[in-house]
């Protein structure tokens, strides 16, 4: 195990590996296939563009994403990006209209953008709803941890995503 462990209660068998990259510097690059949100409003794809190769890096809190699939999450979720601060902070208003929601988020992951083996997680809504503290705001502040990626290079899936699966 790369990472240290896992629980096996969580664990659902599968034949999936993804080989380390020989580029140490993106040295755990994954097959984002597609992001789908499942909600009591329905569901929604939140990739418009396709498929993607992201870094799973567990030193960032955020999950980097192209903007259109950006965009997507604020359509289907309400989520603003704020501009000062770099976030998609989140008011007590929209936390409880999120919660009342309850999205789970289902992210395919392959070797390859588009098919192939795969693999899906499912993560709740919980997974995302983190808090952000001084000194990068003036006070405490919830925010759904989205970042809005200038390249393809920048494409990651932060610890966020990792503590979940």
């Amino acid at each position: 195990m790369i990472f240290g462990g896992y629980d096996s209660s969580k664990f659902i068998p599968n034949d999936v590996t993804i080989p380390i990259s020989p580029d140490v510097s993106r040295d755990l690059l994954v097959g984002l296939q597609s992001i789908t949100a499942t909600y009591s409003g329905g569901s929604t794809l939140l990739m418009p563009s396709g498929g993607i190769f992201a870094l799973v890096d567990s030193t960032l809190p955020y999950t980097w994403l192209p903007v259109d699939a950006c965009q997507a999450f604020e359509s289907a979720f309400g989520l603003i990006w704020d501009t000062k601060s770099e976030l998609y902070l989140v008011n007590e208003t929209l936390h409880k209209t999120l919660l009342a929601q309850n999205p789970r988020f289902t992210f395919k992951i392959g070797i390859s953008k588009v098919g192939g083996k795969s693999v899906d997680f499912l993560l709740p809504y919980s997974a995302f709803d983190l808090e952000i503290k001084q000194p990068f705001v003036q006070n405490a502040t919830r925010y759904f941890p989205l970042k809005r990626a200038a390249n393809d290079t920048q494409y990651t899936l932060g610890r966020s995503f990792l503590q979940e699966t």
